[in-house]
């Protein structure tokens, strides 16, 4: 069965604006900047079909629901990486606030008297 392709718009990976160019004459022409495109196949016609039904049903381009899936993705990687992160130190000894203000106090005193 062929897949289903669709062209999804993605602000999430463009480059920052490039400067204001300088045209003839020396007049600032302005960089147009167009959504990046990225074309995904799907391997699942049920799935394309559940997509584009519910972006009909929601008044939603399929675009727009693309672009939310995969910032959607994107932070839960994020996410996923703060709880290793968290999970790597999790058995480390904790300190107090009262102790950690009193170690970069000393450490202050020790820095302005040397």
């Amino acid at each position: 069965m062929p897949c289903q392709t669709e062209t999804l718009s993605s602000s999430v990976f463009t480059p920052p604006s490039r400067p204001a160019r300088r045209g003839r004459g020396g007049a600032t022409t302005a960089t147009i900047r167009r959504p990046r495109e990225l074309v995904i196949g799907l391997d699942d016609e049920g799935l394309y079909r559940a997509l584009r039904d519910i972006a009909d049903a929601r008044d939603r381009t399929m675009d727009e629901i693309g672009n939310e899936a995969l910032r959607q993705w994107l932070q839960r990687q994020e996410d996923e990486e703060d709880l290793a992160a968290i999970a790597a130190v999790e058995d480390e000894p904790t300190h107090g606030w009262d102790r950690v203000k009193a170690e970069m106090r000393v450490a202050r005193t020790a820095s302005n008297a040397g």
